[in-house]
């Protein structure tokens, strides 16, 4: 087989894997394809430069191939697969220990997969290195796929950190109901939800700064900056303004993708209502007596501190509050939220960042 037979099939191979773990992320279910790891991802060596015979092929040195956002973006795929697998898949269904986010199995593989993605970050190429300001990218390309890396690696950090910050929300939410952990489970829950809220912060301002046909991926995390301003849990690390200035950047962001995507605006709404209900759920009989019909413009006022919210499980949709679930320590909720967004606009579609 010559070298490029060989690329052929192995490319062919990542595209079927890609589809698979985007499709199980899409639908909630776990990764169909066995591990990716066992397959070379595709070469970052361009066409003209694979080899015809048996022998290797190889990129001139100093020369970035086209090709090497797709051998970058397949690592990314390979963190996402893990993701699926460990951290919203368990083989027992019916055991809710299995999907606790705090068990130590869990913390461990959330460890080491926060680890494959800083060692990703720091393997980086230049050209599409984000923690290089002083460098300035010439290529629109190499920037471009630049600004989608980054905008996948910090969803990935969303999605490894989301259950144990749904977590962490609940037990402050509602801490009756549940045994009280040890401190060290606490202090893992506390740090793990607030690199959870940095990461969605860090993706909207990724977004808002570039102009990616996918930036109307700020939605997932505008739906953690309403959860953070919710619970009432504590998140001293990250600063009121900075989720005040994060929200603001999510909405203009999407605002400003109307013309190209026309889903953005129903993402704008569903975030406007998911804010308005939890504000009408903190201060139900004050909101009511201050706001008249015609203020309905109002509603999207930023309140600017948290506060504890009401008892009552369900929104005035019908469908159950995403504010009282625990709604996504398992596969098949890890897109729970278009449950509540359906039920404003049925023409809703789900986002998707790969």
């Amino acid at each position: 087989m010559t070298a490029l037979e060989q690329e052929i099939r192995w490319r062919a191979w990542c595209a079927c894997v890609q589809m698979d773990v985007i499709i199980s992320m899409t639908m909630g279910r776990p990764p169909m394809t066995p591990d990716h790891s066992r397959v070379p991802l595709p070469s970052p060596i361009d066409d003209k430069y694979l080899s015809l015979d048996k022998q290797g092929s190889q990129q001139p040195e100093g020369t970035i191939s086209t090709n090497q956002f797709w051998h970058e973006n397949m690592k990314l795929i390979g963190i996402l697969w893990k993701v699926l697998l460990k951290i919203y898949h368990s083989e027992d269904d019916s055991s809710d220990e299995e999907h606790s986010p705090s068990r130590g199995k869990n913390s461990k593989d959330v460890m080491e997969i926060d680890k494959a993605l800083e060692e990703f970050e720091a393997s980086l190429p230049a050209v599409f290195a984000w923690k290089l300001p002083n460098i300035t990218i010439s290529n629109r390309t190499f920037r471009r796929q630049s600004n989608v890396l980054h905008a996948r690696y910090l969803h990935l950090k969303l999605l490894l950190y989301r259950p144990t910050f749904s977590v962490y929300c609940s037990a402050t939410m509602s801490p009756s109901d549940q045994a009280q952990p040890g401190f060290w489970s606490i202090l893992y829950r506390q740090n793990a939800a607030l690199r959870c809220v940095q990461a969605a912060c860090d993706l909207i301002h990724s977004l808002s700064k570039a102009t990616t046909e996918d930036a109307t991926g700020a939605w997932c995390a505008g739906i953690i900056l309403v959860l953070t301003e919710s619970s009432g849990a504590d998140f001293s690390g990250i600063t009121p303004m900075q989720l005040e200035d994060s929200w603001n950047e999510c909405i203009e962001t999407l605002n400003r993708m109307i013309g190209v995507h026309p889903s953005a605006r129903d993402y704008c709404i569903a975030l406007d209502e998911l804010r308005h209900s939890a504000k009408l759920s903190r201060r139900p009989d004050q909101y009511r007596v201050s706001q008249a019909p015609s203020d309905a413009a109002g509603q999207d006022e930023i309140n600017q501190g948290p506060g504890s919210l009401m008892q009552p499980d369900h929104t005035d949709f019908g469908v159950p509050d995403p504010f009282f679930q625990n709604w996504d320590t398992d596969i098949g909720d890890i897109m729970l939220p278009a449950q509540f967004l359906q039920s404003l606009d049925e023409d809703i579609l789900l986002p998707h960042l790969f």
